[in-house]
């Protein structure tokens, strides 16, 4: 880490030093007192439960019509916030539960969500004879996020929505909901997951293969990558996506109708919940406590013909000191036509200008491509410097002789036909707990979910290798045609390339609350999770195996003098022979993918002792984690046998598992309570986290080399059959050196919340996070092997920086890694004045400086040799200055930083036709740069196609009347510089236009318990203002869904 952040961390830890003195001489002064003095006379629940917020500074949430017509008796003396509540509400209907840390959500007794449409039924209960029988004294477990408090920590910044709170803004899938918030960054979606970033170091998520990032969408905070962002369910560690060393979660496999409630918490939380939570933290709570049963449908409609549908069931009963409550849900959607964006042509100079024609004259086209044949069979491609040549486009290619053909080429304009992905996913969720006395609670959850997702792929038939004995081959020798049949697939003669995945989830929880006493209570969970996952890519092409039973067929087509017979790629498609399905391939083997999670936990909280400003409250506990990958493709071989090959744990050397143990503690000092209050000190709380972090894992560091052998393969040759010729026979020398490595870390977090006033309040906080290097960059079986490679040295004493041949070292991995560390500052401020009531303003500050980042040498041997050949650790040279030796290897070297500014108003007001809700959040960003190296010069793509927007701006209006209520968002981004453009920079960048779009629900509540819901996002249809590489739009600024209508039913049964 280099010396500024060493100043920065040291300047906060005195910092923290002072903020602690200044609490205890604050609290020397203020009186020692930690209960609420209330004098609350009759009104209606409303008004009463607004003075109980305002006197305990806790922010208590009754959503909707819950509790109208409700009056409460009043509550006159001293009692805790708890016993208070509790006594306000008693004969009500209502109860309540902590939502996340401060914030208390009051609802209908049976009923979960939090904006409940009316009161309960008169004597509601849990179901069977429950409400009749003396209610027990339940030990329940509540769910935060940012802490292990009981009740949580005020002092983290979490956002919380509510499963009604989703609904309003019109989406259906958490990839959805995440590209509404400001926070995140949608560069993993089902839009963009398969497209590669041209990015050279790793400053952003890695791109994936087809195969690999095919039904997949991840969650990125900040945009500090995907592996940077910890998702947990109900505040646990599940298995990311399946073989993926990095571990982040697969949304796909999350189904929304099981979760009631989203925390996002921004501000790193290494300090809980250990490793990954740089970027910040995403906590699904599930559905828990329902009682009843629930239908729900939804079906959407897309301008695009991405539309989408889904069908869930809830069920939930309570027994004697008893409940359950399963969630089943089926999804489907259909994938974007991407003619109906506006897409028809590569050729975007009417909008862009000249310069944009991006048609190729290189790759596969109707007439096909023809070149001549280079003569190798292992290695099939054109001869050098051969013309190509191309039939008219109303030529059927039947009876051509060589002089029909021209060399003046029609760029190739077939866009690629889908995006998105046909999808069917489905699910469940079960929730069971019993109280087994008044003190001890037990309970499990099972969540499981598959997701199946399937694409039509560009149909392209590339560098088929035709013999001169082929009826419409008029060359009279073999050549090379590259064919786009667009006819053929529209007339199902040739089969559609595609790729396809499966996904699926298992999530395994059981455990116990005892409450040993009225003042501690302890907590055991253990977690299982897994995931698996297969993808395959199939495309036409010519190369098969000796094995492959196609290849007769295949061959005969290619081959036959027969025109009825023989593959027609040399005219329009107008003229082809018989169905041929042969032609698709599995063209990279099936890829598996696997991953899991188990963890142990027991942990104590509770109280400890009373302060100045009440009792100080406590966590402590452990955490016993392992973790486990496998990746692997599975191929058919030479001899007809399943070959499975590209195994993770025969690259790292040893089963890929890791054991973590963790030991954390956590601390709440009240300093000043709201009864010991004084001017300007209305309250004042310290909150100190630690977490240690302890990583073991085994591995390879080399001891194999890959040794090159020459021998024979055959290779079919049309006209000729099979014929041996030389190639390279690759296999393993010697046995792997496993080697043990442990590493450590200790997270800490200091926090400081202040109330000058009950309007008024600040929060201030500093922690550090880490990232440990995963399997692949710690373990590889193979030796170090020296080679030469063409790089440029821009420091050569001779002044050669040209290119040139320099000796390369090349290390697989790198055992001595350390972890990536961050640290992460926050600040906010929140304020309702007296004078203007349903007013509210918070600001929020932040910034992540994040170090030790591992960076691939090999990626800045191009990108940033200027920078490269300066670090010793790359570049060793002799006493003359000349390079000697050039270490390709994976070092600590990189840095990021990211600092925003949120600014948030609230405005709610009542009049005669209604209630009105209007927000505006505005988030700056007011710093994201990237450093290769500590002494590189600093890097920004702020405001570019490649970065994060300059802002965002979302604004919202909700009216709500009676039954009625109507929610409207608008989300507007700013103007960027788009220098992706293709052509390797050639082309000038585009300056985009700012987008708009528009979203909007109605709500009508009937007395049934029926609600129904329509609207629809981007009602107007916003058009995306640019491309992308060359692409027609940017997706992850644009939804390629283009308008999306919607409508919802949702009855409570």
């Amino acid at each position: 880490m280099n010396s500024n952040l060493q100043l920065v961390r040291s300047g906060m830890r005195r910092a923290a030093a002072s903020a602690m003195f200044l609490c205890t001489a604050i609290a020397a002064w203020a009186e020692s007192d930690d209960v609420l003095t209330l004098d609350v006379t009759p009104q209606d629940v409303g008004s009463a439960l607004i003075t109980l917020a305002e006197i305990a500074g806790v922010n208590i949430m009754l959503g909707g019509e819950t509790g109208e017509g409700i009056e409460v008796e009043g509550l006159k003396g001293e009692y805790r916030f708890d016993d208070a509540l509790a006594a306000l509400l008693s004969g009500t209907g209502l109860t309540f539960a902590y939502a996340s840390e401060n914030v208390v959500l009051v609802r209908p007794v049976g009923v979960s969500e939090a904006d409940a449409a009316g009161p309960a039924e008169p004597g509601g209960g849990q179901g069977g004879q429950r409400g009749l029988e003396e209610e027990p004294r339940d030990v329940e477990v509540v769910v935060v996020t940012g802490s292990r408090l009981e009740g949580g920590d005020p002092t983290a910044r979490v956002v919380s929505l509510s499963a009604e709170d989703i609904a309003a803004r019109g989406v259906s899938s958490l990839e959805d909901l995440f590209r509404t918030l400001p926070w995140a960054s949608p560069s993993i979606t089902t839009q963009n997951n398969t497209m590669a970033t041209p990015v050279g170091a790793v400053d952003a998520d890695k791109s994936h293969s087809i195969i690999d990032g095919f039904g997949l969408s991840t969650v990125n905070l900040r945009a500090m990558g995907s592996a940077n962002t910890l998702v947990l369910i109900d505040g646990r560690r599940v298995a990311g996506q399946a073989g993926e060393v990095e571990g982040f979660a697969n949304l796909l496999n999350i189904p929304l109708a099981a979760i009631e409630r989203v925390d996002i918490q921004l501000d790193g939380a290494s300090a809980v919940y250990g490793a990954d939570a740089i970027g910040g933290v995403v906590n699904f709570i599930t559905r828990k406590d329902y009682a009843g049963a629930s239908i729900k449908a939804r079906r959407e409609y897309s301008s695009t013909d991405a539309h989408a549908s889904s069908l869930n069931l809830t069920g939930g009963y309570g027994w004697n000191r008893g409940s359950g409550t399963l969630a089943l849900s089926r999804t489907a959607s259909t994938p974007i036509t991407n003619a109906k964006t506006g897409w028809t042509s590569y050729d975007y100079r009417d909008q862009f200008g000249p310069d944009y024609d991006v048609r190729s004259v290189f790759e596969a086209a109707q007439p096909g491509i023809v070149c001549r044949y280079n003569g190798y069979p292992a290695f099939p491609g054109c001869a050098w410097r051969s013309p190509r040549w191309q039939l008219p486009s109303d030529h059927d290619g039947v009876g051509a002789t060589v002089d029909d053909f021209t060399t003046e080429i029609v760029p190739a304009d077939h866009i690629i036909p889908k995006n998105g992905e046909d999808s069917t996913n489905i699910s469940f969720n079960l929730h069971v707990e019993q109280n087994l006395s008044e003190r001890l609670s037990v309970y499990a959850d099972v969540l499981y979910s598959d997701h199946r997702s399937y694409r039509e792929e560009a149909t392209k038939m590339n560098s088929f290798l035709i013999p001169a004995s082929n009826a419409h081959n008029p060359f009279g020798e073999p050549v090379l045609v590259s064919y786009w049949p667009i006819r053929e697939v529209e007339a199902g003669v040739i089969p559609r390339a595609h790729v396809r995945a499966r996904s699926e989830q298992r999530n395994y929880n059981v455990g116990f609350a005892w409450e040993m006493n009225d003042d501690h209570t302890f907590l055991f969970n253990v977690t299982h999770s897994e995931s698996e996952r297969f993808g395959e890519y199939f495309e036409p092409t010519w190369r098969r195996l000796e094995a492959d039973p196609t290849h007769e067929k295949l061959y005969e087509a290619l081959e036959s003098s027969d025109p009825n017979v023989a593959l027609n790629l040399f005219g329009n498609g107008s003229a082809q022979g018989p169905a041929f399905p042969e032609l698709l391939k599995n063209a990279f083997g099936t890829r598996h993918g696997a991953s899991e999670v188990t963890s142990y936990e027991p942990k104590l909280r509770g109280r400890l002792f009373r302060l100045w400003g009440g009792e100080a409250r406590y966590a402590v506990g452990a955490q016993v984690r392992m973790d486990g990958y496998s990746y692997f493709t599975e191929t058919l071989g030479e001899d007809g046998r399943t070959v499975l090959s590209g195994g993770l744990a025969a690259r790292v050397g040893a089963p890929p598992r890791e054991e973590v143990r963790a030991y954390f503690a956590e601390i709440s000092l009240p300093i000043v309570g709201p009864a010991n209050s004084r001017p300007w000190v209305h309250s004042l709380l310290l909150s100190l986290q630690a977490r240690y972090d302890s990583y073991e894992s085994d591995g390879a560091h080399g001891g194999e080399n890959l040794v090159r052998e020459v021998g024979s393969r055959s290779y079919y040759v049309p006209g000729t059959g099979w014929v041996p010729y030389p190639a390279a026979i690759y296999h393993w020398e010697g046995d792997p050196v496993v080697i043990g490595n442990k590493r450590s870390n200790t997270s800490p977090r200091v926090a400081l919340r202040y109330h000058p006033t009950d309007r008024l309040s600040l929060r201030m906080a500093w922690s550090e996070s880490f990232r440990p290097p995963v399997f692949t960059e710690q373990f590889h079986r193979r030796d170090a092997e020296r080679a030469e490679w063409f790089l440029r040295d821009p420091y050569s004493p001779d002044g050669n920086a040209g290119w040139q041949l320099l000796p390369v070292t090349t290390r697989y991995a790198n055992p001595n890694l350390k972890s990536e560390l961050s640290d992460n500052y926050s600040l906010g401020i929140a304020w309702s004045p007296t004078l203007l009531p349903g007013f509210q303003l918070a600001l929020d500050w932040s910034r992540i400086e994040f170090a030790n980042k591992i960076e691939a040498s090999f990626n800045l041997f191009y990108t940033f040799p200027e920078v490269a050949f300066k670090i010793p650790e790359i570049a060793e040279r002799d006493s003359d200055g000349k390079i000697t030796n050039l270490n390709s290897v994976y070092l600590n070297l990189a840095e990021k930083i990211n600092e925003i500014a949120n600014v948030e108003l609230e405005y709610s007001f009542d009049t005669a036709i209604g209630s009105f809700l209007a927000t505006l959040s505005y988030l700056r960003v007011l710093e994201e740069s990237f450093r290769a190296t500590p002494e590189s010069e600093e890097v920004s793509q702020l405001g570019t196609i490649l970065g994060s927007n300059e802002y965002k701006l979302i604004g919202s209006a909700s009216w709500r009347l009676d039954r009625w209520r109507t929610d409207l968002f608008a989300h507007h981004t700013p103007a960027y510089l788009n220098n992706n453009v293709g052509n390797a920079g050639q082309r000038p960048p585009l300056k985009v236009e700012p987008l708009t779009t528009v979203d909007v629900a109605l709500t009508y509540q009937f007395d049934i318990g029926l609600r129904l819901r329509g609207g629809g996002r981007n009602v107007f249809d916003a058009r995306s203002p640019t491309i992308s590489f060359r692409m027609p739009y940017d997706a992850s600024r644009w939804d390629a869904r283009g308008r999306v209508l919607f409508f919802a039913m949702d009855w409570e049964i």
